[in-house]
């Protein structure tokens, strides 16, 4: 079974193009989806098939994000995945955490009736968690367990 990786907002580039949303593009842009390709050591069609879904809670990378608005997203994207039958969500930053109510530490899934969340701490070039080795080998142990579970 697959996942869905739920990002923040979209960036500039990808607003009202949702194809777009978290879909890693080597060697362009610094993007948190290149990143993410990166440190999840995977290749392009292991990314796709892992997280066959890829979504972000806010549409819109301008204007206010409130939390209200997430919060109503959230229940969206959950029946999407239910539908799908999809085995768990990634939540891609703290504030897409927030607006699911996901209150673990990073790496850590959580329970949620029939699947279950995970944060991933934001690959944006500002988040200094990806800095330290350890953080990125624990990362990548749980991206190879991902790995395991979409084959």
């Amino acid at each position: 079974m697959t996942f869905a990786l739920v990002g923040e907002a979209p960036n500039q580039a990808t607003i009202n193009r949702p194809s777009l949303w978290l879909l890693p593009h080597p060697g362009s842009s610094n993007t948190a989806a290149n990143r993410l390709l990166l440190f999840s050591g995977y290749t392009e069609d292991e990314f796709h098939r892992v997280f066959s879904l890829r979504t972000n809670v806010w549409l819109s990378a301008t204007g206010a994000t409130p939390i209200t608005i997430g919060r109503a997203r959230a229940v969206e994207i959950i029946k999407t995945v239910m539908e799908r039958k999809l085995r768990g969500v990634v939540l891609l930053g703290s504030r897409a955490a927030e607006a699911f109510g996901h209150r673990t530490e990073p790496l850590r899934f959580e329970r949620r009736g029939d699947f279950q969340l995970v944060l991933l701490p934001h690959t944006s070039g500002r988040n200094v968690w990806w800095n330290y080795e350890k953080n990125r080998r624990r990362a990548r142990t749980f991206f190879e367990a991902l790995r395991e579970e979409a084959s």
